[in-house]
């Protein structure tokens, strides 16, 4: 019975989106059909008792109801991620004998179980604890998201670095730019044979006629607003677009950033993030990851805050 449950449950997550850090959003009028019909895990049914001591397998060969998919032992926390919902979300939060029921995405077709580690986030000298969730995963598709959980008058407080939020963050940093070469007109000089002008002016029409083969750059450089009056901007990755533009089409942007996450977390080192990005083109409905980007996540002022950006070629 256990293994229908389980492939049953991966059944419903392939045909499933989701994701549980969500933005605010004006949520439509429910009807009373609707408010009857919602259900809500009432956290205040769960017993200390029914919950496992030993950790979910990679194999899923101990799934139940409550599955252990996280713990810090020597702080009394731990996670458990509950298979009540087909969407692979509800997560139960325990620090001592207390209990907290989070609407978090937890569990996808990988299996790939959380992390999570007691990290000093802020610099204020107390550590927080910081929970990665591998929440996504599909084709050029890689998601995981944090979660920061600070105790504030002895009740957790939960801060999610959402996608919008990660965009926001990365675009502050950089400006982008496409650059394409300019085809330069050759001087002839007046004593050149008329068949040495024909093949000039030919060789010329080619290039004018071919210019998906001249060079193409995307380029991350410095901010227009930090760059010195009469200085040229920094350049902080330089990508030769020439040969995918060829093979796809006309550039469109980057995308893929905010759908392929990966973070780090150590209690020494802090909380590290990496996205993968690629470039997008307009003919095509292909990608092309073109770099990876590296920075530590910190949170000043009450908001999340990507450090210097590492720019790494694919």
């Amino acid at each position: 019975m256990k293994k229908v449950l389980i492939f049953s449950f991966c059944l419903v997550l392939i045909l499933s989106f989701f994701c549980g850090c969500k933005e605010e959003a004006i949520n439509p009028e429910i009807t009373s059909s609707e408010e009857e019909t919602t259900e809500v895990f009432d956290i205040s049914s769960v017993t200390i008792d029914e919950l496992p001591t030993e950790m979910l397998n990679e194999d899923l060969s101990n799934w139940d109801y409550f599955n252990l998919i996280a713990e810090l032992p020597d702080e009394k926390v731990s996670l458990y991620g509950l298979s009540a919902n087909d969407d692979g979300t509800g997560v139960i939060f325990r620090k001592n004998d207390d209990l907290y029921y989070y609407n978090w995405s937890w569990f996808t077709t990988q299996a790939k179980l959380p992390e999570i580690a007691m990290i000093d986030v802020n610099g204020d000298k107390q550590k927080e604890i910081a929970i990665s969730l591998y929440v996504d995963y599909n084709t050029n598709v890689s998601v995981e998201e944090l979660h920061i959980i600070a105790f504030e008058s002895g009740n957790p407080v939960d801060k999610c670095f959402s996608s919008d939020l990660i965009e926001q963050q990365l675009f502050s940093k950089f400006d982008l730019r496409f650059e394409t070469d300019e085809v330069k007109e050759e001087e002839t000089s007046s004593s050149s044979s008329s068949k040495s002008d024909e093949s000039s002016t030919a060789s010329m029409s080619w290039l004018i006629d071919h210019t998906s083969d001249l060079g193409k750059r995307i380029i991350f450089e410095q901010k227009a607003d930090e760059v010195k009056e009469g200085k040229k901007a920094k350049k902080y990755f330089t990508y030769d677009a020439t040969r995918i533009i060829r093979e796809n089409g006309e550039y469109n942007g980057i995308t893929a950033y905010k759908e392929n996450v990966d973070y780090t977390l150590s209690a020494k080192n802090g909380i590290s993030m990496k996205l993968k990005v690629a470039a997008a083109f307009k003919d095509s409905d292909k990608i092309k990851f073109i770099c990876t980007i590296s920075a530590p996540v910190t949170i000043e002022n009450g908001e999340f805050e990507l450090g210097s950006l590492k720019y790494s070629k694919i």
